[in-house]
């Protein structure tokens, strides 16, 4: 399992790996930060709304509106 130094990226990334897995997880967390134009170790409290947002939007294609709503609203808890 992958460690990041940033405690809310690490937060994130416990809850997905269950939901999806190591690989896609990491996959998750470094495209939301990309689109945000920062690394996953430089997330931070104020990047929340947008990261939810980009989950909802980018899982939903590969797991339907209503998993992806669930899976980014448990993200939205950690913040």
């Amino acid at each position: 399992m992958k460690i990041y130094n940033n405690p809310y990226t690490q937060k994130i990334y416990v809850s997905l790996v269950p939901l999806l897995g190591e690989i896609v997880a990491q996959g998750v967390l470094k495209s939301q930060s990309n689109k945000l134009g920062k690394d996953s170790e430089s997330l931070n409290h104020s990047d929340s709304t947008k990261i939810v947002e980009g989950l909802k939007k980018g899982l939903s294609i590969f797991m339907g509106s209503e998993a992806a709503s669930q899976i980014a609203n448990k993200i939205g808890q950690i913040y």
